[in-house]
């Protein structure tokens, strides 16, 4: 017959494992959290909030290689001089470079139920079931996108929010669209 040896753990190995899952469990839900927090903040009109959540010049950066490859990938017809496409590129980033035009790129993508500055849905918006789907996809430790598409649309569609660790927080960096990946990868 065996014998059931019971070993006794002390109070600060539990505390320790303890701590060590609520760490992994906070790591993995924090981008989500941060998503959330970006939808609000737009909602409310939090500028403040905003620039402490969103790294404005990554995410110029990353709209300005976008809006120009997107323009070379369908050229305006009649066709426009660099100069122009280059004024133009300005143009389109300044524009979504406001809470106003991120919020309407959001809205574009078909990714959120307009909200009420209280956070709750606008009258008339989606019923619950009809609400955008999300996804978190880590891509390294500091990288998150995160997949946010309306009820019927295929996932090749999804607007991507990628969310960037930096020090103790997550900060968003780029809003784009698999379709918008393709158009760059057409221009080089």
């Amino acid at each position: 017959m065996t014998r059931l040896t019971v070993v006794r753990r002390s109070p600060l190995t539990w505390l320790l494992t303890l701590a060590v899952v609520l760490g992994v469990v906070a790591y993995i839900v924090a981008p989500r959290r941060a998503y959330a927090n970006f939808l609000r903040l737009l909602a409310t009109g939090d500028n403040t909030g905003l620039e402490k959540l969103v790294d404005y010049n990554a995410l110029r950066s990353h709209f300005t290689l976008d809006f120009a490859a997107g323009l070379a990938s369908h050229p305006p017809t009649p066709p426009i001089s660099p100069q122009q496409q280059a004024s133009l590129v300005t143009v389109m980033v300044n524009a979504a470079m406001t809470p106003e035009g991120l919020g309407q790129m959001v809205t574009q993508m078909g990714t959120a139920v307009p909200l009420e500055a209280n956070g709750r849905p606008s009258p008339g918006a989606a019923p619950p079931d009809l609400r955008p789907s999300t996804s978190v996809q880590f891509q390294s430790p500091g990288r998150v996108d995160i997949h946010v598409r309306a009820a019927g649309v295929p996932d090749s569609a999804a607007g991507i929010y990628t969310f960037e660790l930096e020090g103790m927080r997550w900060r968003l960096t780029r809003v784009w669209t698999e379709r918008i990946a393709a158009a760059e990868r057409s221009v080089r």
